[in-house]
This record gives C-alpha cells, sequence and structure tokens, in this order.
C-alpha cells in the first residue's frame, strides 16, 4: 500500500460533527431550497473554505411543489374560478371534497358524465363499449379488477388517462373503490407529466351524487366482469389550474488543482425530505414530522466533506473535484445541471465516485456499484476493499437512484457507494444516533487508497454495462424492450431519451440520446406511461415504426424487436 505523504487522516469526531448538525432538528430535513437546506448549504461551504477552497455555488432552477389555484383575479372586483368542480351546478370543496391530480393538464369542461368502471379497455374485455364518451366526462374507479392479475395494465392512472383521451374525453374524475380508504391522492410535484387531459379525484360521497347508484352495488358487479358502465345525466363542470413552484437552489463544488488535466470527482446530495407529508416520499406520509436524513445523505456528505479536508494541502497529480448536490430526491436535479454545465471538461474525468447513505455498515460489507463501467476499476475497488479486509458487494448496472447515473449517462466511468437500506429509509427514525460512524470512518480511509491509486493509473475505458432487468412492476411484464435509458425528470411531451442500451432495438434503429419520443407505431407519447402502453403491444419479432423529435426535425425510425 503507497499513501502519500501529507495526507491527513480521517477523522471520527469530524464525521460525527457533520452528521449531527445537518441531520438536526435545526435543519428541518434539508428540503430542496428551503431554508434548513440554506443553512446545510452555508455549513458545507464554510467547511471547505476552513480547509483552504475556493467555493462556487452552481445555482439551478427545481421545481418543488404542485399547487391548486382555486380562484384567480381578472378584474379588480371579479375572480374567475381556476380550479373547481360542480354537478348538475352544486359546487364540491376543493381538498375536501376533490383534488387535480398531478397528472392533470390546465383546462376546463362542461359535459355529461359517464362511468366505465375501471376504464379497461382490451380484446376481452372493454368496458368502453356501448357508451359514448367523445367530449364527455369519465368517472372511473382506480386501481383494476382485485381477483385477476389478467387486467394489472390497467391500474395505473396515467395509463386510464391516456385511454380516455384516446377515447375522445374531455375530463377524467377518479374514485376510490369501496375496499380501499376514502382518501384524495396528493400533489406530487415529481409526478407532473403531459397526460393531455383534465383530471381530478373525488370522496365517494361526490362520485355517489354523480352515478347516483350505491358504489358497493356496483363495485360487486364489476368485480363479476359484468359490465356496468352507463350515462349518468349528470353535467359535471370542472376545471384544473395547478401552480408550479420553482425555487433557487445550489450545488456546492471545491477544486483541488492537480497537475495533470484529468479530474476525479467526488460528490453527495445533501438535499432529503423537510417535513415530509403527502407526496414528499417519505415513508410515513401521515406524519408532519423532521425528516433527519442522518443516513440519507448526511453520512453521504461527512464522507466528501472529510476527504477534501484530508487532502487539502495536497500536491495531487490529478485534480479532486468536491460536489455536494441538491435536488436528488426530487430527480438527481443538481447533478443533472452540473453534467450540463461542468466546471471541467467531463472527457478529461477519470471517473465519479458516488457517496449515498453510507452510514449503516453491518457486517464489514457494503455494496460498490456502477464499477464495471469503467474497464478495470472494479478489480481495482475490489483489491483495495479486500486488502482493508472488507466484504464488498460489486453490482451490475450503472444506473440508480442516485447522482452516479448523470455522470455515467454522460460517458463518465462511476462508483456509488452505498451500506444498504434499511427500516428508517425516508422516515423522521433516521437519526445520528443511529449511524454506523466506524463504518463511514473505513470507507473514508478505503477511498484515500483508491485515490492514490487513480493518481498513477492510465485511466479507464468506458464501458455501457448490461443493466439488471427490471424484478417487478409493468417495465418487468413487457415482452420487448427499446432499450433506451429515459430522462425521468425531464418536463417535455414525450419521453425524452438520456441513454441508449448497446447492442438494444433503439440503437439498431438510431435512437440516438436527447431525442424524444413522440411516437410509437402511430400511438402518440406524451409521458413515460404513454410509452409503457405502447410497448405492451408488441413481441418478439414484431416491426414499428417510433418517431422521435431531433433538433427541431421529426424522424421517423424503423425498430426490429429480435425473436
Amino acid at each position: 500500500m503507497f499513501l502519500l505523504i501529507g495526507v491527513l487522516p480521517p477523522s471520527i469526531d469530524s464525521l460525527k460533527g457533520t452528521v449531527y448538525y445537518l441531520a438536526s432538528d435545526e435543519l428541518e430535513g434539508r428540503f430542496t431550497g428551503s431554508r434548513g437546506e440554506r443553512l446545510a448549504r452555508e455549513y458545507i461551504a464554510k467547511k471547505l473554505k476552513s480547509y483552504g477552497y475556493d467555493v462556487k455555488l452552481q445555482p439551478f432552477d427545481a421545481l418543488v411543489s404542485l399547487e391548486p389555484v382555486e380562484y384567480e383575479r381578472k378584474f379588480l372586483i371579479f375572480k374567475k374560478p381556476r380550479t373547481y368542480l360542480r354537478v348538475n351546478g352544486k359546487s364540491y370543496r376543493l381538498g375536501r371534497d376533490f383534488l387535480p391530480l398531478s397528472f392533470s393538464d390546465d383546462g376546463e369542461a362542461s359535459a355529461e358524465a359517464v362511468f366505465v368502471g375501471w376504464g379497461i379497455s382490451d380484446s376481452t374485455y372493454n368496458e368502453y363499449e356501448g357508451v359514448d364518451v367523445k367530449g364527455k366526462v369519465v368517472v372511473l374507479f382506480r386501481y383494476t379488477h382485485p381477483d385477476s392479475s389478467k387486467y394489472d395494465g390497467f391500474a395505473p392512472i396515467p395509463t386510464k388517462l391516456r385511454i380516455a383521451r384516446e377515447k375522445g374525453a374531455a375530463a377524467v374524475i377518479l374514485v376510490n373503490p369501496p375496499d380501499h380508504e376514502d382518501e384524495l391522492r396528493p400533489l406530487r410535484a415529481r409526478d407532473l407529466q403531459n397526460s393531455g387531459i383534465v383530471a381530478v379525484m373525488v370522496k365517494r360521497s361526490v362520485a355517489r351524487d354523480i352515478l347516483g347508484v350505491s358504489l358497493d352495488t356496483l363495485y360487486e358487479r364489476m368485480r363479476r366482469l359484468e359490465k356496468v358502465s352507463f350515462a349518468t345525466g349528470k353535467r359535471v363542470d370542472v376545471g384544473v389550474k395547478l401552480r408550479k413552484k420553482y425555487v433557487k437552489a445550489y450545488n456546492v463544488v471545491a477544486v483541488l488543482p492537480g497537475r495533470t488535466r484529468r479530474w476525479i470527482g467526488l460528490g453527495a446530495h445533501y438535499d432529503h425530505l423537510g417535513w415530509g407529508g403527502p407526496g414528499s416520499g417519505s415513508l410515513r406520509p401521515d406524519t408532519h414530522a423532521v425528516h433527519h436524513g442522518a443516513d440519507d445523505n448526511a453520512s453521504g456528505v461527512a464522507l466528501v466533506l472529510e476527504i477534501a479536508r484530508t487532502w487539502a494541502k495536497e500536491k495531487p497529480e490529478r485534480t479532486l473535484v468536491f460536489m455536494f448536490w441538491s435536488g436528488e430526491e426530487i430527480g438527481l436535479l443538481g447533478s443533472k445541471h452540473f453534467v450540463e454545465h461542468p466546471v471541467l471538461p467531463l472527457d478529461s474525468a477519470v471517473v465519479y465516485l458516488n457517496y449515498d447513505m453510507v452510514g449503516r455498515m453491518r457486517d464489514s460489507s457494503f455494496s460498490v456499484l456502477g464499477a464495471y463501467s469503467g474497464k478495470g476499476l472494479d478489480s481495482l475497488i475490489n483489491r483495495v476493499v479486500v486488502r482493508h479486509g472488507y466484504k464488498l458487494n460489486l453490482g451490475t448496472g450503472a444506473v440508480g437512484p442516485s447522482d452516479h447515473t448523470s455522470f455515467y449517462l454522460k460517458g463518465v466511468p462511476v462508483t456509488h457507494f452505498f451500506t444498504g437500506a434499511h427500516e428508517d429509509y425516508h422516515k423522521p427514525s433516521d437519526t445520528p444516533e443511529k449511524v454506523n460512524y466506524a463504518g463511514i470512518l473505513a470507507i473514508a480511509r478505503i477511498t484515500d487508497e483508491i485515490l492514490d491509486s487513480l493518481m498513477v493509473v492510465p485511466g479507464f475505458e468506458y464501458v455501457k454495462v448490461k443493466e439488471k432487468g427490471p424484478r417487478g412492476g409493468r417495465m418487468g411484464k413487457l415482452k420487448v424492450k427499446l432499450g433506451i435509458i429515459p430522462a425521468y425528470a425531464s418536463r417535455e411531451k414525450g419521453v425524452k431519451v438520456e441513454g441508449v442500451v448497446p447492442g438494444r432495438p433503439a440503437e439498431m434503429a438510431g435512437i440516438m440520446a436527447g431525442d424524444v419520443i413522440i411516437s410509437i407505431g402511430g400511438k402518440s407519447i406524451n409521458n413515460i406511461h404513454d410509452y409503457i402502453d405502447a410497448l405492451m403491444r408488441y413481441k418478439p419479432g414484431d416491426r414499428t415504426v417510433v418517431t422521435v423529435k431531433r433538433g427541431g426535425q421529426t424522424v421517423d425510425l424503423e425498430v426490429v424487436f429480435p425473436k
């Protein structure tokens, strides 16, 4: 083992001090753009400056919430309703009787309501058959048939909206069936997408007013697969206007100059879930409490800050860039912004090392994901970890729900250090006293030695690794795969391609990163759910045409799904 002379040893007290502050009640869960996150940012910047770094703040806009606009003032004494629901002239209360869906477009509709069950529409069972929904307000039960997995594909809300839109409906009203809680789905900024239709969710009391029949009786008939679709004779007036709240968020970046143009990045996100609540990502959404985020991800921030401290007085062969991300919890926003506006050229990056949830090491074991994205990177890391006496799990893919993904999709080899999930994940109970500080210290020491090795290796050939297929959900039920990595946080209409998997149909057809898929086989694609629905129609051996937007032009590409 060769360590650079002068590198300070990591300190467990320093690690503890950072985690206990970032995860304190004072910082209120560090939600993106909040006062608590600002305090965290100031703490990180102050620490880096005290080590001698020139700190740069990289600003970007982050969508953090959706709020329904109930009234909009048109003149001095006149307010026009914008988000409303009326049935035969009777008005209902926003937030108590109904809420817009996050997937809804802004707009208004006034038409007769038509009930179509779960909205199932296939060759074996079609609840739209025999009823005219064109220009009407479609009323649907949420979920799908509880006794048959055959219709699971019709359960997602965006699928219900897409089918209603394609049938010509003007709006959609969704209600929970009698065997579920009578709760309104909260608005979530991360769900915002182009559905192409106005959509709200109502309490069951409102649904009874619209349908005029017992929901229990109706539901029992539906479970027997009786067709119960009907025109209600009730007129519904519905409007949706969503206010999109953006905040200014900031990445924190510090550079330790090296002797060459090549650089190594180390990063961790410092945002978390704030006070939690519906739509926040909390696994205790009914609990309004500080989500401390000690492991997720005060632990990663503490580690990267400690590496910055220990190397601060060095003159390394290669430049080290220390990066602290905002907006990770709402779509990897900070790291995505950075790779589009890097402080150093991405083509000179040797590797990006990501640390997210490194505070719960158990049994002297941890994971490093993405290491196969650099030829030889996996073996380098494995040698160091084994030499320190720890057990290593080298995960197979390189795409995952953390900031390394942003770099990998731009052609940079990556690693993602992770000590595993636990029962406190995304809950208020992720607190500092539960963190394994000796485990963080061990990964920090291992990182020091990895950096030592990275200073002298020529570099790593970038490898597009095979991603581990989905274990469940609708993606797992597809018979064919196009082979793209969608840009989930994109707000464009369609599905933006963030990356293309080598050797798969998308690459063979000429689909490229940056393309926006707007149609598959003539079916319009507004969002990721439309994309999955479209692919469900195909089997191995089929051909189709995928239409993409590319640089202001529309391009048709023939795709072949191999047998």
